[in-house]
């Protein structure tokens, strides 16, 4: 039982540290700016797809399928 215990005590420190690093990762990505850097990158990539959803759901209501 207690080499269990100890067990989950290492995988919630693994878990711990991982959320530091990659809140660490994300604050530093934030506050270099890069996420208002890569808007561009994201709009170009997810414009179409806005598109495509808009266009299929205007179909399944003009159809009368709603």
């Amino acid at each position: 039982m207690h080499q269990f215990r100890d067990k989950k005590q290492i995988e919630t420190r693994k878990k711990l540290i991982k959320n530091f690093i990659f809140f660490g990762i994300f604050l530093t990505l934030g506050v270099s700016g890069f996420f208002a850097y890569s808007r561009g990158m994201l709009y170009f990539i997810g414009r179409p797809i806005w598109k495509a959803e808009n266009s299929i759901s205007q179909n399944i209501e003009n159809n009368g399928y709603v």
